[in-house]
């Protein structure tokens, strides 16, 4: 847990790291920790394969944590493995077919794709499960509005903006749905200011292409204080790949 509070709200990976080895000295490791320190540490620090591992390693001993497999379905999909991270979210929807979280990254999926009747079905079952969670709300709210339904959208936004803590990563949501992704950049941004615990894997997770992409990159890993920031993507291409 000491790690985890260095990760998320002080971003200090020397600590972090210190922390996580201190807790895999007891052996065998358990599978909460491997989690942990894949999510929380391998992911934002562009080390995917290393995350993967872990996280395989994990399910060998939990095979029914479906945190454990979003985590994993996020690292594959971060690797650019999008058949590989499907079957991750079908082993998902198998245990847990409600899960708001897996069916928000599918109602993504099909968004990015154009399906927007997918889309929109997907966030539609999301919210229905987590009406609170401003990642959802954000995400629905993005798919309404690609689907054109703009008053519905706005209602959501509306409530967004009503929170005091929490709204900049909706926005993120909506924003990088409907592929804005200077605004979207600008609310990750807001949201690592408010060490909002969400911002680990929205920024460092499959978000970070886009992010690269679009030369926003750079900025939010120094505000995460990340090491390497000069490298820009190569790092993280390298970790994909090899």
């Amino acid at each position: 847990m000491l790690a985890q509070v260095f990760c998320f709200l002080d971003y200090d990976w020397d600590a972090a790291g210190r922390h996580f080895a201190l807790a895999q000295q007891q052996q065998p490791v358990p599978p909460h920790v491997r989690y942990c320190f894949a999510g929380s540490y391998l992911v934002p620090l562009g080390r995917l394969t290393e995350a993967t591992d872990q996280l395989w390693r994990a399910l060998q001993e939990d095979p029914l944590n479906a945190g454990c497999r979003f985590h994993l379905a996020l690292c594959l999909s971060a690797a650019g493995k999008s058949e590989e991270a499907a079957s991750q979210f079908r082993h998902i929807s198998d245990i847990d077919a409600q899960s708001p979280l897996a069916l928000i990254l599918q109602s993504r999926r099909h968004l990015d794709s154009g399906n927007l009747e997918g889309a929109l079905s997907f966030a539609e079952r999301a919210y229905s499960g987590a009406p609170e969670n401003p990642t959802i709300l954000g995400a629905y709210a993005a798919a309404l509005w690609c689907h054109g339904s703009r008053d519905k959208a706005e209602a959501l936004l509306q409530r967004l903006r009503r929170r005091e803590y929490g709204s900049a990563i909706g926005f993120w949501a909506f924003y990088s749905g409907c592929m804005e992704l200077d605004n979207a950049a600008e609310w990750a941004a807001k949201a690592i200011e408010e060490r909002d615990p969400n911002v680990l894997p929205v920024v460092c997770g499959p978000p970070r292409r886009a992010f690269e992409a679009s030369g926003h990159w750079p900025a939010l890993a120094r505000l995460l204080n990340l090491p390497g920031v000069a490298a820009g993507s190569s790092g993280h291409s390298q970790s994909a790949t090899t």
